[in-house]
C-alpha cells in the first residue's frame, strides 16, 4: 500500500494524500492578548490554558472571566468559526483546541497561539490531525528547551499535515465531528447523573438533628430510627489457611463504587499465614487506610477473595439492607466519625479502633423503605456505569480511527 494511502477510508475514495505544512494552510498564526482576567461581563469570555478540557480539548466554561482591556481595540483576538489554538509554553504545551460558536464570544490569551485556516479548509479534518500520536511526538521533540518547554508559531508551522482531496478531508471531518459531539452528549448525561445522585444522597437521608429526609418516596411514613452499628452488623471470622500456590489479595479501592482491586498473587511469601475468606453482602473495611477510599458492601463477585487481617469483616443483622447501608455510609458524618475512630498517627499509620467505629449511630428507615431506597441508587449508578461505558467506548474507537484514518 501506498504511504500517502490511510489504512481505512470511505469507499469510492482512490487519489493519494498529499503532505503540506500547517502553515501553508492557515490564514494566519497568532499569538494572544496579553491581558489580566477580571469578573466576567455576562457575554465576552477569556480563554487561557487552563479552561480546555485536557479530556474533550472543550473550553470548560466553569468560571468564566473577562479580559480586562478595551475590547473595541482587541476584536482581532476574538475567535471565530474555523479557529484553532495551539497551548504553547509549560506543561500545557501541545494541547490544542477548535472554537465551536455555542462557545460565544471567546478571546484568547498570551500562552496560546491562533491558527485561522483559509475558508477552503476542513477545520475538522485538520483539528483531528492534532490529536494524533505523531502530533504528540512533534511536540515533545520540538518543545525541549533549557528551561520551560514550549513550541511557538513558527515551529507549529512547519509541523506536516495531510491533505486530502476535499469531499474526501470533509466526509473525514464529518465523522469525528459527529464523534466528538456524541462523547459530549454523553459526558454531559453522566456528569447531570452524578449530580443528581450527589444532590439525592444529600436529600433522601436527614439531616444532622433530623428524624426524616427532605425527599422521599410515597407511602412511607413516620421518624427514621438511630441504631448503633453494633446492633445493624455481627463480626464475621472466616480464617482459614493461606494457600500455598498464590491467593487473592482484596484491596478496598472506591467507597463510592463499592468496588474492589483483586490481585491473584501465586507463589508469593505473606506477611501472614492467615488470611480471611470474603463474603458478598457484607461489610468490609480496611483499618489502616484513608477512610474515602476505605470501606465497601461486598458484592456477590468478590464471593471467595481473600484479605488479610487488615480488613475486618462484618454482616448485616436480620432487618438490615446491606445496599442501603452502601449509600448510607457515603455520609460524610459517617467518614468523619471513622477519623475520630483511628486515633494517633497519619495516613496509613492511623489504626481503627473497630469497638469505636461500632459505637456510630445511624438513621435508619423500615427495611422496606431500606429496600427502596437502595434500589433506587443502585439503578442510578448501574445508568453512571452505562454511560461511562459509552464515553470509554467512543474514546477508544476515536483513537483506532485516528490511527487509521490517516496515514
Amino acid at each position: 500500500m501506498s504511504e500517502n494511502i490511510p489504512k481505512l477510508r470511505f469507499p469510492g475514495f482512490t487519489e493519494l494524500w498529499e503532505q503540506r505544512k500547517l502553515g501553508e494552510l492557515m490564514e494566519s498564526m497568532e499569538y494572544g492578548l496579553n491581558a489580566s482576567a477580571t469578573q466576567f461581563d455576562g457575554e465576552n469570555r477569556y480563554l487561557r490554558i487552563t479552561d480546555i478540557d485536557d479530556e474533550t480539548r472543550k473550553y470548560t466554561g466553569t468560571n468564566p472571566v473577562s479580559p480586562d482591556v478595551n475590547l473595541e481595540k482587541a476584536e482581532n483576538y476574538a475567535l471565530r468559526e474555523g479557529d484553532i489554538l495551539f497551548a504553547r509554553t509549560g506543561a500545557s504545551v501541545g494541547k490544542t483546541y477548535k472554537y465551536q460558536k455555542e462557545d460565544g464570544k471567546v478571546y484568547f490569551a498570551g500562552y496560546l497561539i491562533r491558527g485561522r485556516l483559509k475558508p477552503k479548509e476542513n477545520v475538522d479534518f485538520i483539528y483531528q490531525q492534532t490529536l494524533t500520536a505523531e502530533f504528540s511526538k512533534f511536540v515533545k521533540a520540538t518543545s525541549q528547551r533549557s528551561g520551560q518547554p514550549g513550541v511557538n508559531a513558527n515551529e507549529y508551522s512547519r509541523y506536516s499535515v495531510w491533505a486530502a482531496p476535499m469531499e474526501e478531508a470533509d466526509r473525514v471531518g464529518s465523522l469525528f465531528e459527529e464523534l466528538d459531539r456524541r462523547y459530549t452528549l454523553h459526558q454531559r448525561k453522566l456528569e447531570h447523573l452524578k449530580k443528581l445522585k450527589s444532590g439525592l444522597l444529600q436529600k433522601m437521608f436527614p439531616k444532622d438533628g433530623e428524624t426524616i429526609p427532605e425527599v422521599r418516596f410515597p407511602g412511607f411514613t413516620g421518624d427514621w430510627e438511630q441504631r448503633k452499628l453494633d446492633k445493624v452488623f455481627d463480626k464475621v471470622d472466616s480464617r482459614v489457611d493461606t494457600p500455598k500456590n498464590g491467593y487473592i489479595g482484596l484491596g478496598v479501592r472506591s467507597h463510592g463504587k463499592g468496588t474492589f482491586l483483586k490481585t491473584v498473587k501465586a507463589g508469593e511469601e505473606l506477611e501472614t499465614a492467615t488470611m480471611s475468606r470474603v463474603y458478598p453482602r457484607n461489610f468490609i473495611v480496611n483499618i489502616t487506610f484513608g477512610w474515602e477510599q476505605a470501606i465497601a458492601i461486598t458484592r456477590d463477585e468478590d464471593d471467595g477473595a481473600l484479605v488479610s487481617h487488615r480488613f475486618p469483616q462484618f454482616s448485616f443483622k436480620i432487618g438490615f439492607d446491606s445496599v442501603y447501608f452502601g449509600y448510607a455510609f457515603l455520609s460524610s458524618d459517617f467518614l468523619k466519625h471513622l477519623q475520630l475512630s483511628s486515633p494517633g498517627g497519619a495516613g496509613r499509620n492511623r489504626v481503627l479502633s473497630i469497638p469505636s467505629m461500632l459505637m456510630y449511630e445511624i438513621y435508619v428507615p423500615s427495611f422496606a423503605e431500606q429496600q427502596r431506597i437502595g434500589s433506587f441508587f443502585k439503578t442510578l449508578d448501574s445508568l453512571i456505569t452505562l454511560h461511562q461505558r459509552k464515553l470509554d467506548h467512543l474514546k477508544r474507537l476515536k483513537q483506532g480511527l485516528l490511527q487509521q484514518m490517516f496515514v
